[in-house]
């Protein structure tokens, strides 16, 4: 899914839904490190767009640069097991009020 695409899902509700989805067929389907850390990227446009509690923010980011750092190690397994994490994590309830956040990229 596109930065564009995300632009077009209008509530938090359907673009949380969309990333759950999206994460999930990375998960299952995506094998080369390379395009796993491109589609990531579009991961992390759909994840700063959601109305997270600060907490909740703090932990996806977290989860999302660990799946970098396991990739960039050649670890697919274990950027697997964190996106399956992430993918819960955005699937519980939430825990505080909304905050827009957003992602520093310079930090992987």
């Amino acid at each position: 899914m596109s930065t564009h695409q995300v632009n077009r899902v209008s509530t938090p509700d359907e673009r949380k839904v969309h990333l759950v989805r999206f994460l999930n067929q990375l998960v299952v389907r995506e094998t080369d490190s390379h395009a796993f850390t491109g589609r990531l990227t579009e991961a992390s446009a759909l994840l700063e767009s959601l109305p997270l509690s600060t907490t909740e923010f703090g932990v996806a980011t977290n989860r999302l640069h660990s799946v970098f750092r396991y990739l960039e190690s050649g670890e697919c397994g274990a950027a697997r097991y964190e996106l399956r994490l992430l993918t819960r994590g955005l699937t519980s309830e939430p825990s505080g009020s909304p905050v827009r956040r957003r992602i520093r990229h310079d930090v992987h």
